[in-house]
């Protein structure tokens, strides 16, 4: 109670009294990684300011003026996040969900979006042709609503579809890949959208629902196969050998309930090869080791630039989605070797930070590391 009161407190002095350092800086892990850190967006703002208007709306945090992302294209002004007007993104400082984060956080807002959002809604950077792609890491915070609605969560009329998406990887001729759940009840993070012929996997994918295994025990820890609502987590994806022309692509991505204080865990690796763990049977949708499991198939083939949490969802006519999601603290970082880096923790919301995550890792950063299973899901709607 003492400690939700101190937050009450912080939080309406900090909107009366807006930091000059968070009205001009990116976060302090943006600073330490140096050069190596594209853009820092801590989604502190006190206001967005609106570029574009309709459907291709876009919106700037006014929270910094420093490593700005760049979410669009068309847009070199720090305009993040893609939403449409009708019903732009919001300002949240509810003390409850600032009371989610670990003790000794410094966060007084959160980007949010409104209650019940649906359709296009995406934020994110889009890589510079002279930014290194050796390996590239992409880390944020997202929290859901207490009653944020899964897509196979039903309760009094209640669905919504799409509703465990959480990251897309985009080339720049817009080309994507999906980064969802097996199923609509949020287990068992994957990547699908592998069969475009524009970016060129290779192989040729059908759908292509990649996701972790428990590799020790042979099931999927609950705390590990899904995100619970209520709680803020630490997400980081790595994107490893994006050069043109390279043969051994590997993308990985890391979880943290840091409401909590759970361990981190790797969530998913295409290193790890999958033979036979489709849940059809079928030998072509089997890949190989190697860092061979998703790789461009030419030289010349298009570069994947375009990295984005990703809020889509939607409703399916007759039911309405239900809750929203938050968000805090996205940071973009490359390097031109791929020597284990990591951005780590934002010293604004886990205070021990993770200055020494820059620096080349012999040994894996989490205490436990899953596997790979391949399932379908024909829930999709829509590929965005």
């Amino acid at each position: 109670m003492i400690r939700l009161l101190i937050i009450v407190l912080a939080s309406i002095f900090a909107a009366a009294n807006p930091s000059p350092g968070q009205a001009a800086s990116p976060e302090q892990r943006c600073s330490a990684l140096g050069v190596n850190c594209l853009c820092s967006e801590p989604l502190e703002m006190t206001a967005y300011v609106k570029n574009a208007s309709g459907v291709d709306a876009v919106w700037n945090p006014n929270d910094s003026t420093t490593k700005q992302c760049n979410g669009e294209n068309n847009y070199d002004h720090g305009s993040a996040i893609n939403r449409g007007d009708s019903d732009p993104p919001l300002i949240g400082s509810d003390p409850a969900v600032l009371a989610a984060f670990p003790a000794g956080a410094s966060v007084p807002r959160y980007f949010r979006g409104s209650e019940g959002h649906t359709g296009t809604y995406e934020f994110g950077h889009v890589l510079a042709a002279s930014d290194p792609r050796t390996r590239v890491a992409v880390r944020w915070y997202v929290y859901m609503s207490p009653n944020y609605v899964w897509t196979t969560g039903k309760t009094s009329g209640v669905h919504c579809l799409n509703s465990a998406k959480w990251f897309s990887l985009r080339t720049d001729a817009g080309a994507s890949t999906q980064w969802d759940t097996t199923d609509g009840a949020n287990t068992t993070p994957l990547i699908y959208g592998w069969t475009t012929s524009v970016v060129g996997w290779s192989p040729q994918l059908d759908c292509c629902r990649f996701g972790p295994r428990w590799t020790f025990a042979g099931q999927v820890p609950a705390e590990v196969a899904s995100q619970k609502v209520g709680k803020w987590y630490r997400y980081e994806v790595v994107l490893r050998r994006m050069t043109t022309g390279s043969t051994s692509v590997i993308l990985e991505a890391y979880r943290k309930n840091v409401t909590d204080n759970k361990a981190e865990f790797k969530i998913i690796d295409t290193s790890i090869a999958c033979t036979g763990c489709n849940s059809s049977g079928r030998s072509f949708d089997d890949w190989g080791n190697g860092g061979s499991t998703t790789r461009l198939k030419t030289p010349n083939q298009t570069q994947l630039t375009r990295v984005e949490p990703n809020l889509f969802r939607n409703d399916d006519g007759a039911h309405k989605c239900g809750g929203w999601r938050a968000y805090s603290h996205m940071l973009v970082a490359a390097w031109s070797t791929d020597a284990g880096q990591r951005i780590g923790p934002a010293t604004e919301i886990e205070s021990s930070g993770g200055a020494t995550m820059n620096a080349p890792r012999a040994t894996p950063v989490t205490p436990a590391t899953l596997g790979v299973v391949l399932v379908r899901n024909e829930l999709k709607a829509k590929a965005r």
